[in-house]
């Protein structure tokens, strides 16, 4: 019998703070990668609408052909993105999938091709997108914290985590001879998140 898949993330320690279009308050995005089963699978981009008065996180989650560093030999064809939002509840959260077009990202040609709501809620790769955020939820901690109605860490603070992510991930860590910290299996061109041009979603 196959046992559960073991995912691994692997945060940017960027957080980038913009202003919402519509009203004007401080938002802010935050990014990483999931692995599954030691190997690449999925990058994430959230955006935390702190500015808003209902707490909501934009998930952009895309999935397949990650792991390649050389941009000339990714497989962009095989790669499929879902946009969703998550939205706290009294004990747990709601996850929503919404349509790609309401998403920042909706013209970035990297993370493959955009998922139509109806189409996802078809798919048999919805539990993979769901399972990555629900992973991401849990573990990426500015999420987490800002899901649960907490500070969101500065940048200082995600970067020490990221660095102890990556040594609790090193297969060989030895206080004699520490080893390099582990590379990313993902590819050093994916662009840094711009302020969106337009918020899809009323303030």
């Amino acid at each position: 019998m196959t046992g559960q898949p073991t995912y691994v993330i692997e945060l940017n320690e960027r957080i980038k703070t913009f202003d919402c279009p519509d009203c004007g308050r401080k938002s802010m995005t935050v990014w990483g990668f999931v692995s599954r089963n030691n190997a690449a699978h999925a990058i994430y981009y959230a955006g935390l609408m702190t500015g808003h008065d209902q707490t909501s996180v934009r998930l952009t989650v895309s999935i397949g052909g990650w792991g390649v560093e050389n941009v000339d030999e990714q497989n962009v064809e095989s790669r499929r993105w879902v946009f969703m939002e998550a939205r706290p509840t009294s004990d747990r959260y709601e996850l929503m999938v919404r349509e790609p077009d309401e998403s920042y990202y909706f013209n970035k040609t990297i993370l493959g091709k955009p998922t139509a709501r109806a189409e996802a809620l078809a798919s048999p790769l919805l539990k993979d997108f769901f399972a990555v955020a629900d992973f991401v939820a849990f573990n990426d901690p500015a999420v987490r914290s800002y899901l649960k109605g907490e500070r969101v860490g500065s940048e200082r603070d995600r970067l020490a985590i990221a660095v102890l992510l990556n040594q609790l991930a090193s297969p060989s860590l030895s206080r004699r001879s520490p080893s390099p910290p582990t590379p990313s299996p993902y590819p050093t061109s994916i662009p840094h998140p711009p302020p969106p041009p337009h918020n899809p979603f009323s303030c």
